[in-house]
């Protein structure tokens, strides 16, 4: 059995393999086939790749004597024989195993018979110890169930990321458009091969939780980034990395675009035509949230990677790049903050009177926010978001810079709009911190008054600054 990993060099993390060169499969597999067969005796060879289909068919029609290509990488089932070659591929998720026996005779290896068989895996007894062992982290995985990061956006909306390489879908949206709002940006590309639950959720599905979030998302190093890119490119852009579902037969692409919640797209014409619910202007530079790993020449975006090497000034270097599942993880804990300044008061939160939140007190509204089976993680994830200092306990300027992400436009209101109602929400604030000893509403509206005046305030570290120098005691 011989291992080849697919020479798409963006597919694997720096200098994974120390500065090795990578060749791609097939001329490798000539290589190696003659090196083993010379020099180690080696009667026959079982190529099992991680490559396309595509791929794996090119490489049967070169005929270099494989009776056999063991397949990975595609998430669809495969099972054909190409130039005969026999190929299988069983598709994600363990549902399928494959049986392959291969019989050939000294006297004539040209002429190996092969017998595959898929068969559903479900068919096969369960075993004990192992399920003994499934069970030991599945304690972990419960935890992880109970620990809702979000509600689900819209009653009547059934999430779903099935055929995500072929499709636009609705976890897509969710989790385009929550890292577009996370990074402040006009919209975000979140190519299909990142998303990998590949399933139909409840449609009495209540919160979005981490363990959903991981199950889609469950590389921790996928990281993404905001570039400056026209509108035309990004026309350009989605319409090549959604071709493959013109083609006869559809062809399944990682590339396959996943937009946010605000982008239009014209299926008869692949073509988007609105980017933040108005019309694309083709020439206007758009904040636009992309795969670093894509930008770095996996899945080879054409379109994407010309723009970057033409237009170096428009792509941040790499520390800007963060991971996904951090990004979202943050946000929505930012956004249960925001509407906890909207629905209660800083009294119900410091219960002991103490002028600070510890982790008990957030506890105690994190059950009134997802209901009582709330696990230790989201309690853990509304602490670490808002304790900015890290002295594991919130103080009232915490929350209420916290609290003004929602003005400048961290998160849209329920219209989708990216400023809440100033006016409503100045109230809101002031409600908040009635009767806590700390912010008074002269202060606050002062606050206020400047974001009304200053359009250019739209991030925490300038709100920081703006908190600072209008106040006393405000410093973090």
């Amino acid at each position: 059995i011989l291992g080849l990993n697919t020479h798409d060099a963006g597919l694997y993390g720096e200098n994974a393999f120390n500065g090795a060169t990578i060749t791609p499969i097939a001329q490798t597999a000539r290589t190696l086939k003659e090196k083993l067969c010379k020099d180690k005796n080696v009667d026959l060879i079982i190529p099992m790749t991680h490559q396309r289909i595509e791929k794996d068919r090119k490489m049967a029609e070169e005929k270099l004597g494989f009776p056999l290509i063991i397949g990975g990488h595609d998430h669809a089932v495969y099972h054909e024989t190409t130039a005969g070659a026999r190929i299988i591929k069983t598709g994600a998720d363990a549902v399928n195993i494959g049986v392959c026996d291969v019989y050939w005779t000294l006297s004539d290896l040209e002429s190996a018979k092969v017998d595959t068989r898929l068969i559903p895996a479900k068919t096969y007894a369960e075993n004990k110890d192992l399920k003994d062992v499934i069970a030991k982290h599945e304690l972990l995985l419960k935890e992880l169930e109970r620990s809702a990061l979000c509600k689900v956006p819209k009653q009547g909306v059934k999430l779903s990321s099935k055929n995500v390489r072929v499709r636009q879908t609705t976890i897509g949206y969710l989790l385009a458009s929550g890292l577009r709002d996370a990074l402040q940006a006009d919209c975000a590309l979140l190519p299909s091969g990142n998303i990998r639950g590949n399933c139909d959720y409840p449609a009495d599905l209540k919160y979005f939780t981490y363990a959903h979030l991981k199950k889609e998302m469950p590389f921790r190093d996928m990281r993404y980034i905001v570039i400056l890119m026209p509108g035309k490119e990004i026309v350009k852009l989605v319409r090549f990395s959604r071709r493959g579902i013109y083609e006869s037969p559809v062809v399944e692409r990682a590339m396959f675009l996943q937009l946010d919640s605000e982008i239009k797209w014209d299926e008869k014409t692949n073509t988007v035509t609105h980017i933040g619910d108005e019309i694309v202007s083709p020439e206007r530079m758009y904040r636009t949230v992309v795969s670093w790993s894509v930008l770095g020449g996996m899945d080879k975006v054409t379109p994407l990677l010309k723009y970057a090497e033409n237009n170096p000034e428009s792509i941040p270097d790499v520390e800007h790049a963060k991971p996904a599942r951090e990004i979202l993880v943050d946000y929505f804990a930012k956004c249960a903050w925001i509407n906890i300044v909207q629905d209660c008061k800083w009294t119900n939160l410091d219960k002991n009177g103490d002028g600070v939140v510890s982790h008990d007190e957030v506890f105690d509204v994190a059950k009134k926010i997802y209901g009582n089976e709330v696990g230790k993680l989201v309690v853990d994830n509304l602490m670490a978001s808002a304790d900015l200092n890290q002295d594991k306990q919130i103080c009232q300027h915490e929350i209420f810079l916290i609290g003004l992400l929602g003005v400048v436009g961290f998160i849209r209101d329920s219209k989708g709009k990216t400023v809440l109602n100033l006016k409503k929400y100045k109230k809101s604030m002031i409600r908040f911190f009635k009767g806590s000893g700390g912010k008074d509403k002269a202060y606050i509206e002062k606050v206020f008054h400047r974001l009304e005046t200053d359009k250019t305030i739209d991030t925490l570290k300038e709100l920081t600054e703006l908190v600072t120098n209008l106040g006393k005691n405000v410093m973090i």
